[in-house]
């Protein structure tokens, strides 16, 4: 039997720092009991926008809110979701195979269900109109209608596509590549001249995280990134003594990292 539970002092609240030795008590909020609901055993759980996604080994995502711990939907995939969704306009793009799903986040409904013939490097996103697809099928960008499934255009990348495509705002996409690159790109229907702005680094830890326009990231050369999403811009750089193992983590204003 596998329970959720979700901690007072943890979801929601300042991120405090903790010291070695430092004795904390949580207190359950909520449970939920996958292995009643779903009869299958956790696999991965992700948040978005203060909702709770949780995968299981029969390829189902429940959807959770994240403060009552309240069933909000299930999307059946068929087969296991490993990747971390895409969010877009409210939109969330899951994928399975070469199977992407696009759901509300709020209410579940369906805006796409369908076969690719992509193979995916990370999820798609959407923002309502077309489909950004990261494909491993020869390291492009592919970008499809949502309804139709036509291609619109494709960019042939440096290097493999990783991690989600991300909604910046301000009509933008950010998009990384396994050599370290970060690029900014417009979203719409016909290609671009190039990119908007491209940003080269040592390697990057994880994905980035975008919050106010800024993305933050982890790189292989032990730092902390802040990047301007619409200019590419380096904000500020905190040096690491030790490298992440895992993407930042931003939550009222405090950025987490974790390292060996």
């Amino acid at each position: 039997m596998i329970w959720l539970f979700l901690f007072f002092g943890v979801w929601g609240s300042s991120l405090l720092p903790v010291h070695p030795g430092t004795e904390i008590r949580l207190h359950p909020s909520w449970s939920f009991d996958l292995a009643l609901q779903r009869e299958a055993s956790l696999t991965a759980f992700w948040e978005v926008e203060g909702i709770l996604l949780i995968a299981d080994e029969a390829g189902g995502v429940t959807a959770l809110d994240g403060a009552t711990g309240d069933v909000l939907w299930i999307l059946k995939m068929g087969q296991p979701v490993t990747m971390a969704p895409a969010i877009g306009a409210g939109l969330l793009s899951v994928v399975a195979g070469e199977k992407v799903v696009v759901v509300g986040l709020r209410d579940g409904l369906r805006a796409c269900d369908r076969l690719t013939g992509e193979v995916f490097s990370g999820s798609p996103m959407t923002e309502g109109v077309n489909l950004f697809i990261p494909s491993l099928n020869g390291d492009r960008l592919v970008v499809q209608d949502l309804k139709s499934g036509l291609l619109q255009w494709e960019m042939h990348l440096s290097s493999m596509p990783i991690g989600p495509v991300l909604d910046a705002g301000g009509r933008i996409f950010l998009l990384t590549t396994a050599n370290g690159d970060l690029r900014g790109l417009p979203m719409q229907a016909h290609p671009p001249k190039g990119n908007l702005w491209l940003l080269k680094t040592s390697g990057i830890v994880g994905r980035p995280v975008v919050e106010g326009g800024v993305a933050y990231l982890a790189t292989r050369q032990p730092a902390v990134l802040a990047v301007e999403a619409s200019s590419g811009v380096v904000l500020w750089k905190r040096p690491l003594e030790i490298q992440a193992t895992s993407r930042v983590v931003v939550k009222d204003g405090a950025i987490c990292v974790s390292h060996r």
